[in-house]
């Protein structure tokens, strides 16, 4: 299915159709691959959806309870995306292969809902863009899969309740960024990035079981911009390089930072610490190790602020 105008494939308000073993393309940039509108209960299966210069696959105005499993959809053309989701709740992305060479790999915005991405690689190679955008997108859920960016950011989120579990994601930018987002959970998951997870103006994250590696020569594992309050680290390792930091608390968040059974390693600074919201913030640290920190390193370093710390079992190893 070719359509060099607009649409190699379109489903609009209809259910329970099934779509398998299918190229579809669209050259035109303002085109897609695959449209569906309105639509529920379609399944696409090991198919082709893009390739040409439109988005690959764009699901839009309500359409939900979707599967596309096993295929691979991607654009060449310039900010498009190789999966849209607009004002789609409840689709299901198993399996597949998206990218997109100068835009973002994945685009769930406008109310999209309890998604699920699954077994799947997202991958962007452009600055400014992302491997999968996460935009007012509720509830949703990545397992598993793999998201690259080898020019700029890997993973953003500005949305309330999604899940992050057993993925990968690295960037030549950050390789998680959350901004503006809401009771985001990650768990065993691998972050790498210049920071590898930068978090701003969001409220009570939670990161366990994970590796966060910073690649920027003064990079941090994971970064506190300001304008957040709360925030839950276990069991996690923070890795980053000699002139970094592990964890940097920038100016002016509010809450509790909960540090437990997390390993610093690599950094100059294991923590930094600047002035907090007075009278709102305060550090409370479970077990924590600092091991192989560069030569003369701070394992704690305090610039300023007048606030509540809690340390029970620091560990400091040579290596």
């Amino acid at each position: 299915m070719y359509n060099p105008n607009y649409a190699g494939l379109q489903i609009w308000e209809s259910s329970y159709n099934a779509v398998l073993d299918s190229t579809m393309t669209a050259a035109d940039l303002s085109g897609r691959a695959l449209e569906i509108r309105g639509s529920s209960w379609t399944t696409v299966a090991r198919s082709m959806i893009g390739g040409g210069a439109g988005n690959g696959a764009y699901l839009y105005n309500g359409s939900a309870y979707n599967t596309i499993t096993q295929s691979t959809m991607s654009t060449s053309g310039a900010n498009r995306v190789g999966l849209f989701l607009d004002a789609a709740p409840s689709n299901t992305i198993l399996q597949s292969y998206v990218q997109s060479l100068a835009g973002t790999g994945g685009y769930i915005s406008n109310a999209s809902h309890f998604n699920a991405i699954r077994q799947s690689t997202f991958v962007s190679v452009t600055a400014s863009f992302f491997g999968v955008l996460l935009d007012n997108a509720n509830d949703g859920e990545i397992s598993d899969s793999r998201i690259v960016n080898t020019a700029g950011d890997a993973l953003q989120i500005y949305g309330i309740r999604d899940v992050i579990v057993r993925t990968t994601m690295t960037a030549e930018g950050r390789g998680l960024f959350l901004i503006g987002a809401s009771t985001i959970s990650v768990f065993d998951s691998y972050i790498q990035g210049s920071t590898a997870a930068f978090v701003k103006d969001s409220t009570s994250a939670v990161i366990g079981g994970s590796v966060l590696v910073a690649t920027n020569t003064i990079g941090s594992a994971l970064a506190l911009a300001g304008g957040n309050v709360n925030l839950t680290i276990t069991t996690s390792t923070l890795l980053a390089p000699s002139l970094g930091r592990g964890l940097a608390l920038n100016v002016g968040n509010a809450g509790v930072v909960s540090l437990s059974s997390v390993v610093f390693t690599g950094a100059g600074r294991g923590i930094e610490i600047s002035t907090q919201v007075t009278g709102s913030f305060s550090l409370v640290v479970d077990s924590i190790t600092f091991r192989g920190l560069a030569l003369g390193a701070t394992a704690v370093h305090f610039l300023g602020g007048t606030f509540v710390s809690t340390f029970t079992h620091a560990n400091f190893e040579d290596a």
